[in-house]
């Protein structure tokens, strides 16, 4: 879980949350992340990045918009799509598991992201901020024993990208994710993240105008990768989650990227890439 301690800026480009699974009989479970996009693009499309595990099953979420066909009948329309991993891994043969279940909906967007008030108690007749609640029941909740479908979120503090080195590689060529370094200078912000079984190095550049959540970052290195899911025999779920995302990226791809702290008062880097399929890299300070 992470913790609410951190500045605040002033403007929501994206959001992060705290993520708990609502059971059917009301408790909490199960906790994961949530990272709201807010209006990426010239549609002004609010995207979703959710995930989370149980150790034994990965599951990654996103919301984005639906295909020009369904938005003819229902401007409103967005696709939800879920896709699950065991995280029991490797399988006994050395082949990486495939996706259990991949299911994309479409439906309103009021249909799975509710706000509701939140009612002041010493007067009723005023509300103050409100709550959010996903409801993600239309792409199924057998992942998860007991899930309504339902998940409450809580929204985190962020911080802005200082000069710093992140992710704990093991430096094996066959890594998913290897060194990762911020640096800022001024108002200029640059991202490196290496990807040794990529064969690659990607750089994200930013001008922080200090008024926003995220830094807006702007990548350029995809076109020397090549992101081939069969050198992930020793992955972790998220790995193979993000690296089917990258795989589609091209020079140019936009990311959103802040540091938290956890509960524990460590520090954390995320990337998020709002087109990429949901890809959101969380990683730990060196």
């Amino acid at each position: 879980m992470i913790s609410h301690q951190g500045l605040v800026r002033t403007f929501p480009n994206a959001t992060l949350y705290k993520a708990d699974y609502i059971q059917t009989n009301g408790a909490i479970d199960l906790t994961g992340l949530a990272l709201k996009y807010q209006k990426v693009d010239e549609r002004g499309v609010t995207r979703w990045s959710v995930w989370a595990n149980n150790g034994v099953m990965a599951t990654k979420w996103w919301v984005e918009l639906s295909r020009d066909e369904i938005l003819k009948d229902n401007p409103n329309s967005v696709q939800l799509t879920s896709i699950n991993r065991q995280m029991n891994r490797p399988m006994a043969d050395g082949r990486v598991p495939a996706e259990l279940v991949i299911k994309r909906v479409d439906v309103s967007y009021n249909d799975i992201v509710h706000n509701t008030p939140q009612i002041k108690v010493s007067n009723p007749n005023i509300s103050s901020k409100l709550n959010t609640e996903l409801d993600f029941v239309s792409a199924g909740t057998s992942m998860y024993p007991k899930w309504s479908g339902k998940i409450s979120l809580t929204e985190l503090k962020t911080r802005a990208i200082n000069t710093d080195n992140w992710h704990d590689n093991k430096g094996y060529s066959t890594d998913m994710l290897g060194d990762v370094e911020t640096t800022r200078n001024g108002d200029k912000v640059a991202v490196t993240m290496t990807f040794p079984a990529a064969g690659c190095t990607l750089v994200g550049d930013a001008t922080s105008s200090g008024k926003t959540n995220f830094d807006k970052l702007i990548f350029t290195g995809f076109d020397k990768c090549r992101f081939d899911l069969a050198k992930g025999v020793n992955w972790t779920a998220p790995d193979l989650f993000n690296n089917e995302g990258l795989a589609k990226g091209r020079n140019g791809a936009v990311a959103y990227g802040a540091t938290l702290k956890n509960d524990s008062g460590a520090e954390m880097l995320l990337i998020g890439f709002p087109e990429l399929d949901g890809v959101v890299l969380v990683m730990n300070k060196r």
